[in-house]
């Protein structure tokens, strides 16, 4: 894997070296250092004996190589084969039909920006970027948003991604995603019955509802497992010390080494960093209590009725 890395961005390393002699062999190993240990340059710089002003330049340069190399590593299914394979697993894994995938969010921290610094502040009043992300049954990322600050609810960065508009416009006829509370329910994205509305659950909801999470938890794991394999994602190897432009690089470029480091059936690190709970998202509410919105909580309600009684054998 490293060897093919090394191929493909050889010749974007070699264009862009801004009159520095450091092989493109050198650049990888150091980039990798740097995404995989968190270690902000200067130790990266110093095992590969660059300046770590190089470091700094190298990590960036490597980041938008890797992403123009690799455009296929990370690919929402969109061919109907795609789709069905897609679906089809989830079914055997899970029990559940029509699933495209699951989606949820997790926050990478960065340094205060310079520009609408207050847009970056999230709920736990820290500085970052709010990550979407999409992942298949095989815990792949099929589809990432990396642009949107830490301020960013969940629902209103899946309604602006093109993942969810894509989805809006088939309005489920394409599949359906699973999504926590923090999402709104509509015919392409199912979230679990709301358990504070005790004398409206029953049985058959709760049992959904634990499959629901069972299903979903792909998702919180493989971003689990993006951060134990790339430390400068994860508060232990500290914040991300660069803008939101390039840190959204940075997110894209170790998303993309993920997937190539599940399809070449790499291990996972033993060592799992401890997970700071993410930002509570309130509930999502329905927008628009009347007209379109209405009718698509409804029709969101029909289909997971429909999942309901599929489970329980009616």
């Amino acid at each position: 894997m490293l060897e093919d890395i090394t191929t493909k961005v050889r010749g974007h390393l070699q264009n862009n070296n801004r009159g520095l002699n450091i092989p493109p062999d050198v650049q990888v190993a150091c980039a990798l250092r740097i995404l995989a240990e968190g270690s902000f340059q200067r130790p990266a710089g110093d095992t590969v004996n660059v300046s770590q002003a190089s470091a700094s330049r190298i990590i960036h340069r490597f980041c938008e190589a890797l992403i123009a190399t690799h455009p296929e590593a990370i690919r929402f299914p969109s061919r109907e084969e795609e789709v069905q394979v897609t679906k089809n697993l989830f079914e055997v894994k899970f029990g559940l039909p029509g699933v495209l995938g699951c989606v949820d969010g997790t926050h990478i921290y960065i340094k205060a920006p310079s520009i609408n610094e207050h847009l970056y502040v999230n709920r736990h009043q820290r500085h970052s970027l709010n990550i979407q992300a999409v992942c298949d049954s095989n815990m792949l990322f099929t589809n990432v948003v990396a642009k949107f600050p830490g301020a960013s609810h969940d629902a209103f960065v899946f309604e602006q991604s093109a993942v969810g508009q894509l989805l809006a416009a088939s309005n489920g006829q394409l599949g359906y995603l699973l999504g926590d509370s923090g999402y709104p329910l509509r015919p392409w994205l199912v979230v679990p019955f709301d358990e504070r509305q005790q004398d409206e659950m029953t049985a058959d909801k709760l049992a959904f509802n634990r499959r629901h999470t069972k299903c979903r938890s792909i998702v919180e794991r493989s971003f689990g497992m993006l951060k134990s394999r790339y430390r400068c994602l994860d508060r232990s190897g500290g914040v991300l010390q660069y803008s939101p432009e390039k840190a959204s690089k940075i997110v894209v470029a170790c998303t993309t080494l993920h997937n190539l480091c599940m399809l070449a059936g790499l291990p996972v690190p033993d060592e799992q960093p401890e997970q700071e709970p993410e930002p509570e998202e309130p509930r999502a509410e329905l927008q628009l209590a009347e007209g379109n919105g209405a009718a698509l909580l409804r029709q969101g309600a029909e289909l997971r009725n429909r999942l309901v009684a599929l489970l329980n054998g009616r």
